[in-house]
This record gives structure tokens, C-alpha cells and sequence, in this order.
């Protein structure tokens, strides 16, 4: 879904799925899985809306610290 996302609300809501379901180990293997990484880092920044960098960060520092690669 965040693939097809083209506008910032979309994103967000997005983002804020994805942040809500990767609290789950297996959920967040299953994005790892997916690409998700890949994904989350091609959504540019926004001075517009700020929650989408706070959503990007925290997705990214949950993969990190279960021992993903974010590298990319």
C-alpha cells in the first residue's frame, strides 16, 4: 500500500499502519520480508508534514534494532 501512496495524507496513513502492525516480531519479518525497508526510505522527507519523518524514523529503528540491515 505505502508503494502506491502518492500524496503526504496517504503516506501518513500508510506509515502509521505499518508502525502499528510492525510492534509484532513476526509482522515486522513479514515487511523485512516484503521490502519494506526500501520502501520506507524512498518517501522523501516533508517540511509539511513533520509525522511522516517521526513514523519513517521509528519503522527504520524498529528493523535496526531487531538486527535488519537499513543500510540501503
Amino acid at each position: 500500500m505505502l508503494v502506491y501512496a502518492k500524496d503526504e495524507l496517504t503516506q501518513k496513513e500508510a506509515l502509521t499502519a505499518l508502525n502499528a502492525i510492525s510492534k509484532s516480531d513476526g509482522a515486522l519479518k513479514a515487511l523485512h520480508n516484503a521490502g519494506a525497508i526500501s520502501v520506507i526510505m524512498s518517501i522523501p522527507d516533508t517540511s509539511v508534514d513533520a509525522e511522516i519523518g517521526t513514523y519513517k524514523t521509528e519503522l527504520l529503528k524498529r528493523f535496526r534494532d531487531s538486527g535488519y540491515d537499513v543500510s540501503s
